[in-house]
């Protein structure tokens, strides 16, 4: 079927054998006319000849506010004073395929106005046309996600091919990604032809998932587009794939290699890469050596700027002691229906791996994403035991700035305490000072002491204790005691 704007055979197949159509929006070649005039002639040999008819305008019943784009929409066509029981409707869109039925849901593929038309044909050979329209917009539109477009044609070369997997690496977005063979050199795999094209917008920014094998990293990555050329290019990494201008919208820097082993988004704005106001119908991952994987693919709008996000600390203490964690959670506000990334930096004097480490993959980007529909994600921060003695430790989380959304509140704090533990009763004996604290069962413990809080670092007064009880006590049975000392307990494990 061919498009609105088709430059070679823009006939579709029933308007040059059929008949008229909806006259209103379809071009009648010659062979058309002479079929409504052939069938005119006919039914002015039936009774239906004396039948009164005055054309009716059909309406076209279509949503009345802007819907998101990929959201399903039932459409119904009314005609005042007519009954339509019996009559075949045909239905035809912006970017769909004609179809039949009383009613018609569809859902609408690309940013804008959609167009809708309806002919209504009555058993005695009467017709309804009509013709309407309503707004679909998304702030994400994924185009690549679980196979490629509906109609493109793949390809591949350098030894590279298309093959989808579920696991090694887990998906992030969708149930299956594309992963690249292990390769030397310049490889890649690509699609084009798509049917289901993708329209890129003033502003807009191209996405997409990967993931870089650890144990084959490439040394650059690149993304292409083919809106009718493949001279839309973006590249992470270094400069070693021979493809492009450097510099020219055909070979943009978009930044380094993303982090190894973990699954990051990569975006670049469309115009880098030359592409805003463009009709996309091929996409190439293209890699220099190694392997990478990848997942949704697709463009995101500046309408995703409605969105407001904000960090607060929902768990503002985390203990080593009782490896409780503390919880930032990150919340928007504003427009949920599209999946978004939020980019943030961790700070502090903790140390990311000594003190603390994150229970969540997004964690590891450093990037948390929301899923469609969700408007907070938590990010808990697990405090590491150590065997040293550590006070009191800070994780600050500083969102980063984004033209995808506004920051409000972009700093918050969690406190990671201490492995000391406060002892309960000290007291002297014949044998020597007597020190009791609270205990956790199979925990170690360990008690140093410093004779001047001015030495440098503490010293252990003996075997480290291991705890069955809810309290534990010590005695320093030291002959060689000074006429002071000072001591802390601090908890191993």
């Amino acid at each position: 079927f061919p498009s609105d704007s088709s430059a070679t055979a823009p006939y579709p197949f029933y308007d040059r054998w059929g008949d008229s159509w909806n006259v209103n929006a379809e071009f009648v070649v010659l062979n058309a006319a002479r079929g409504l005039g052939a069938l005119a002639f006919l039914a002015g040999q039936t009774s239906l000849k004396s039948q009164p008819w005055k054309a009716v305008r059909g309406q076209i019943t279509v949503p009345t506010g802007v819907v998101g784009v990929g959201t399903p929409v039932t459409l119904s066509l009314q005609a005042p004073g007519v009954d339509l029981t019996g009559a075949r409707i045909t239905w035809e869109a912006r970017d769909q395929q004609p179809a039949f039925g009383t009613t018609w849901t569809m859902a609408a593929k690309n940013n804008g106005v959609q167009w809708v038309e309806a002919e209504a044909l009555m058993p005695d050979g009467r017709r309804i046309f009509a013709t309407g329209s309503f707004s679909a917009n998304s702030p994400n539109i994924v185009w690549v996600q679980n196979g490629v477009p509906n109609g493109a044609t793949t390809g591949a070369d350098g030894g590279d091919s298309w093959s989808w997997v579920n696991s090694n690496p887990t998906p992030p977005v969708g149930s299956l990604v594309h992963q690249s063979a292990v390769g030397y050199g310049e490889h890649q795999h690509f699609f084009d032809n798509a049917v289901d094209t993708l329209a890129i917008e003033t502003g807009d920014v191209l996405y997409a998932w990967v993931y870089l094998d650890p144990a084959n990293p490439p040394t650059e990555i690149m993304l292409q587009w083919n809106n009718g050329t493949w001279e839309h290019r973006a590249y992470w990494g270094a400069n070693a794939l021979p493809i492009g201008i450097e510099g020219s919208t055909g070979r943009a820097y978009a930044g380094p290699l993303p982090a190894l082993g973990q699954w990051v988004q990569l975006r670049v704005p469309a115009s880098a890469v030359g592409l805003e106001g463009s009709i996309v119908k091929g996409m190439a991952f293209t890699l220099n050596g190694g392997r990478a994987s990848w997942d949704a693919a697709g463009r995101l709008t500046q309408s995703a700027s409605s969105s407001t996000v904000s960090v607060s600390a929902t768990g503002p203490s985390a203990s080593r002691i009782y490896s409780s964690p503390g919880v930032f959670t990150l919340s928007r506000t504003g427009d949920t229906s599209a999946q978004l990334a939020v980019s943030f930096t961790l700070g502090g004097s903790a140390v990311a791996g000594a003190d603390y480490k994150s229970v969540s993959s997004s964690f590891l980007a450093p990037l948390v994403v929301f899923p469609v529909g969700v408007a907070s994600v938590n990010l808990p921060i697990v405090p590491l035991t150590t065997s040293n003695i550590v006070g009191p430790q800070m994780v600050v989380l500083n969102l980063a700035t984004n033209s995808l959304y506004t920051v409000a509140n972009p700093v918050a704090a969690i406190s990671i305490q201490g492995n000391t533990i406060k002892p309960t009763s000290f007291s002297f004996s014949q044998a020597g000072p007597v020190m009791t604290w609270p205990t956790i069962s199979n925990r170690i413990y360990r008690v140093s002491y410093k004779n001047s809080l001015t030495d440098p670092g503490w010293t252990p007064a003996g075997t480290d204790i291991l705890a069955n009880a809810s309290s534990s006590s010590w005695v320093d049975r030291a002959t060689n005691r000074p006429s002071q000392r000072f001591y802390t307990v601090a908890q191993l494990n």
